[in-house]
C-alpha cells in the first residue's frame, strides 16, 4: 500500500500557468473574450478599473458564466454585477441571520444541559463528564478541543478564570470560544438522551409546532438544520458565492410541511443541495427564534423578492433552487 502524501507547490516547470495581468488587461479580457465577452461603457470602465483593485478577477469572473444563455444577446459589464451584488445581498443577509442562529444554539444547548445534569460534577463542568458523551473518544475529542480553545483564547473572562479560579472553567464562559462548527460537533458528540432533551427543551416545549404530529419529525431533523445553518454561515464567512451552486456538505431534509409544498414543482426529496433548501432549514429554525429576527427573515425575503422582480432578464431564480411558490414556503407567518 502507498501512504497518502500531502499535497506539495512546486514551480510550474512546464510553464502552463496563465500569466499575470494588469486591471487595464483583466478588462480587456472581459471585452474581448472569445466566450460570452461584456460590453463597457467608458463609465463601466472607469468603475472597472476600481472595483479591480480591490475584488479578485478570479472570484468575479464566475458569474459572467452564470448570466442566461441568449442567442445573439450580448451583456454588459454591469449586468454581470447585478449578479454579483445580489449574491452579496444574500452572502451578507444570511451571514447575519445565521449568526443569530450560531447564538441561539450555543445558548439553548447549554442552559438545558446544564439546567438537567445530575452527575458528579457541578452542573458548570459538566461537559468534562464522560457519561454524557456517545464513547470515550469523542469524550477526549472534545476535551482536547476545549484545552486547546482555552490555552490560545486572550479574552477576559477565560483569563479571569485561569488567574484567579485555578483554570476551572464552567461550560458558559467557555461556549462562546466555540465556533459555529464546534459547537454542533460538541452536541454531536453527546448521547441521544441529552440532545433529544435539548430539542424538547428549547423547541418543541414553545409550542410553535403541533408536537402529536411533528415532534418525532423535528427530533430527527433539526440537528441537521443547524447543520446547515452552519454550513452557509462559513461559506458568508468566507466570501464563497451562493448564487448557482449546488452543496455538498450539511444537506438538509425538508420538513414534510414544506415538502408537501414543493413536490408538485418537481421538487424530490433529494434535492436538498440548493441554497433554497438550506434557506428553508434556516426558516424552520427560526420559527423557535425571537418575533423581532423573524421579523428580519421577512424583510430579506422582501429584498430578495425586489431584487428578483427588478432583474428578470438576468436573475434566474432556480440558479438558487428556488420554486414559483418560494415566498410563500419561506416565509413566516
Amino acid at each position: 500500500m502507498t501512504e497518502n502524501k500531502m499535497f506539495e507547490l512546486t514551480p510550474d516547470e512546464d510553464r502552463k500557468m496563465k500569466p499575470f495581468y494588469t486591471v487595464d488587461q483583466l478588462i480587456e479580457e472581459l471585452r474581448y473574450s472569445t466566450v460570452d465577452p461584456l460590453t463597457f461603457t467608458e463609465s463601466e470602465i472607469s468603475f472597472a478599473q476600481e472595483f479591480f483593485s480591490y475584488t479578485n478577477y478570479y472570484s468575479f469572473s464566475i458569474y459572467k458564466k452564470q448570466l442566461p444563455k441568449k442567442a445573439g444577446k450580448a451583456y454588459s459589464f454591469s449586468d454581470c454585477m447585478v449578479l454579483y451584488d445580489f449574491n452579496y445581498y444574500l452572502r451578507s443577509e444570511l451571514n447575519r441571520i445565521t449568526g443569530k442562529i450560531e447564538l441561539m444554539l450555543k445558548s439553548s444547548f447549554l442552559k438545558s444541559v446544564c439546567q438537567n445534569y445530575e452527575g458528579e460534577l457541578q452542573k458548570g463542568e459538566c461537559y468534562l463528564d464522560s457519561n454524557l458523551y456517545r464513547n470515550i473518544e469523542e469524550f477526549e475529542e472534545v476535551k482536547l478541543i476545549m484545552e486547546r480553545i482555552v490555552s490560545e483564547s486572550k479574552t477576559l473572562p477565560i483569563r479571569h478564570h485561569l488567574e484567579n479560579k485555578k483554570g476551572k472553567i464552567p461550560l458558559w464562559v467557555v461556549m462562546p470560544e466555540l465556533t459555529f462548527g464546534e459547537t454542533t460537533g460538541l452536541i454531536s458528540s453527546m448521547k441521544d438522551e441529552i440532545k433529544n432533551q435539548w430539542i424538547e427543551d428549547s423547541f418543541i416545549s414553545l409550542n410553535r409546532i403541533d408536537r402529536k404530529i411533528h415532534g418525532e419529525e423535528l427530533k430527527n431533523k433539526i440537528y441537521g438544520w443547524f447543520s446547515a445553518a452552519w454550513y452557509i454561515r462559513n461559506r458568508c464567512a468566507h466570501y464563497s458565492r451562493l448564487y448557482g451552486c449546488n452543496f455538498n456538505v450539511a444537506n438538509p431534509g425538508f420538513f414534510s410541511i414544506d415538502f408537501r409544498k414543493i413536490k408538485k414543482y418537481g421538487k424530490k426529496k433529494n434535492h436538498n443541495k440548493d441554497l433554497f433548501a438550506y434557506m428553508l432549514a434556516i426558516k424552520n429554525i427560526l420559527v423557535f427564534h425571537s418575533l423581532v429576527t423573524q421579523s428580519e427573515w421577512n424583510v430579506f425575503l422582501n429584498g430578495m423578492q425586489i431584487y428578483l422582480a427588478s432583474n428578470s432578464g438576468i436573475l434566474i431564480p432556480s440558479k438558487i433552487g428556488l420554486t414559483d411558490n418560494w415566498y410563500e414556503c419561506l416565509k413566516i407567518m
